[in-house]
């Protein structure tokens, strides 16, 4: 209220609205009423009824018998009303809040400043009471309020570090990831300088990048800190500049621990590099692709036949120049034995084909395109080996020096990623982990007891039926827990080498699946495996004396039915199951014009 406003007041104790220019409070938005030294109010304009909710006839009561609140939500009484309490001190009382709870139930907050009236010889006449609405106000304090503690207690629930650091490296502000994380409490980390944790190897790289951010940029980098239990632990940090309250600039950061990602990274590395370092050491060309045909890997092996070095991610199915067949005709693209492997899902085999190298050279070749699929039979690529045959046109015995060589190699390499593969399993901890490698491990088991069954055989096409089956069921024995007898009952005979590999497998998986569901995890018990001849095929049959089970389509009562079932196929077979004593699983096949004993 202004000094003029004052003056004039002080002059008209009582005073009537209307007159002496008193019309001016009625236009103005902030609600005035004047009272006597007594408290009685004499003149209260439209804009503080209107806050009140009070009607014309009751004009001289202001808040009457309304009920008034302070700002803690405390039922003031009337002599703690702002207007009495200066008329009882003499004093003013300015900007007090107070809540007004009107007839219709409304509450309105109001900022009230009162000021005291004094006459000519300094004593008290009455009082000047205004009123603002701030209603309004107050709720965007509250929202703000209640937005400001829903962000904190987002940021302290989130499970990865959340912090705010000065320019000059100090830490301001962390969550209770982020102490968990360092393995400190907050008084022990808040306020201090954050490249004290920071690995001694990383904190020029940390002081680079935190500097760009508080240029502006926004970055993410990796970094090793040493947690206040001593150990070392690797995080990934994603920082933005943050623009503090006096305007410098900070950087606002969400940093996770990857210590464990780190470490899984690092294994799958040495994992392929194990895997890349073994399909070097072959003597045969390897190479593989993904499903669209791309390279994806290839040895010196299959860069030495090609003549030229292959562009992974770029060169599609086949690595060589020109491919013919060996009456000299050119094999189209799309019609090249590792397309067709793709395109068909199936493995492809027996195929002669001449490659062109880039200076002319022509070498004969046997490739062996096989499709990859995943657990669930999707096809995720493929892999080819090219055997060079040149040496075979030559010569047969040097052909068989080579295939002996090759085979010896094969085999030893499948016993060392049999080894590899047992190895992992045993270290690793965690269960899908284990269990995906327990599984390759007996198939790969399977294949290198079959591929020594091959090695040993006299014939280089052609593999002795009862030494193979023999082979394999001593391979998979060997893996199962306590006394578990396999009784065998095969027909001698000779089956071609194509199907061993198949063959080897669909067995292991029928031997595995009978001791897991057929024994049901017993650690004894017998299987019973026969392989006989009929009509122009052979049936292999695995029984358990369990409770047997009924083969559905969409059913799989484990996930290798569905690796027999692709392999069965592949052998041009059927596999079904029947029910006795036990469950039977019968995979018949043609013998793809193998002879018998």
């Amino acid at each position: 209220m202004s000094e003029a406003l004052h003056a004039f007041a002080a002059a008209a104790p009582v005073p009537d609205p209307f007159k002496h220019g008193y019309a001016l409070l009625e236009h103005i938005p902030i609600g005035v009423s004047i009272c006597d030294r007594d408290g009685t109010v004499t003149y209260i304009n439209r804009r503080a009824a209107s806050l009140c909710g009070l009607t014309p006839a009751e004009n001289g009561a202001l808040y009457g018998a309304l009920r008034v609140f302070d700002k803690k939500g405390r039922l003031l009484s009337g002599d703690e009303l702002p207007p009495v309490r200066v008329l009882r001190r003499g004093r003013a009382d300015r900007d007090r809040e107070i809540v007004v709870e009107r007839r219709d139930g409304q509450r309105i907050h109001l900022l009230t400043t009162t000021e005291p009236l004094f006459d000519d010889d300094g004593e008290l006449v009455g009082a000047i009471h205004s009123l603002q609405d701030v209603t309004a106000h107050k709720r965007t304090e509250a929202h703000d309020e209640q937005g400001s503690r829903t962000l904190q207690a987002i940021i302290e629930t989130t499970p990865e570090c959340i912090k705010v650091v000065a320019a000059d490296g100090t830490l301001m502000q962390m969550n209770a990831a982020g102490c968990e994380m360092l393995g400190m409490p907050a008084s022990a980390i808040i306020e201090r300088c954050v490249f004290d944790v920071v690995a001694p190897e990383h904190r020029d790289l940390w002081r680079e990048n935190h500097d760009r951010v508080c240029r502006g940029e926004r970055l993410t980098w990796r970094f090793d800190i040493l947690s206040g239990n001593g150990l070392r632990r690797h995080m990934e940090t994603h920082a933005a500049p943050l623009t503090l309250p006096d305007g410098a600039l900070a950087q606002l950061a969400v940093t996770r621990d990857v210590t464990e990602r780190r470490r899984q990274e690092l294994e799958l590395q040495r994992g392929r590099k194990q895997l890349q370092d073994l399909l070097e050491s072959l003597p045969a060309a390897v190479y593989t692709t993904d499903a669209e045909g791309t390279i994806t890997f290839f040895n010196q092996a299959s860069a030495a036949i090609a003549g030229r070095t292959p562009r992974v991610g770029e060169d599609k199915s086949c690595v060589s120049w020109k491919l013919f067949r060996p009456d000299g005709s050119p094999v189209p693209h799309e019609q090249c034995p590792m397309a067709v492997a793709l395109r068909d899902n199936r493995a492809v085999r027996g195929e002669e084909l001449v490659v062109e190298r880039p200076d002319g050279v022509r070498i004969p070749i046997i490739p062996y395109p096989t499709p990859i699929r995943d657990d669930s039979g999707r096809l995720v690529g493929a892999v080819n080996m090219l055997v060079d045959i040149s040496e075979r046109r030559q010569a047969e015995y040097r052909q068989r020096m080579l295939l002996d060589e090759l085979n010896h190699r094969v085999k030893n390499n499948l016993q060392m990623l049999h080894a590899l593969l047992r190895t992992a399993h045993r270290e690793t901890e965690d269960k899908e982990a284990r269990a995906v490698l327990e599984d390759a491990a007996h198939r790969v088991g399977a294949i290198a007891a079959s591929q020594r069954a091959l090695y040993g055989s006299e014939s280089a096409t052609s593999f002795d039926t009862r030494e193979f089956v023999h082979a394999v069921c001593q391979a998979a024995q060997q893996t199962f827990a306590g006394d578990v007898k396999i009784k065998i009952d095969a027909e001698p005979g000779e089956v071609s080498n194509e199907i061993s590999m198949p063959l080897a497998l669909i067995l292991n998986e029928l031997l595995t699946n009978a001791v897991k569901h057929g024994l049901k995890g017993r650690r004894h018990g017998t299987i019973r495996v026969e392989l006989a001849r009929q009509d122009s095929g052979y049936v292999l049959a695995v029984e358990d004396g369990g409770d047997g089970f009924e083969l559905r389509p969409s059913a799989r009562r484990a996930s290798g039915l569905g690796l027999i079932r692709g392999l069965a196929r592949q052998l041009g077979g059927h596999f079904a199951v029947e029910r006795g004593d036990g469950a039977r699983c019968i995979v018949s096949f043609p013998d793809q014009g193998a002879s018998v004993h």
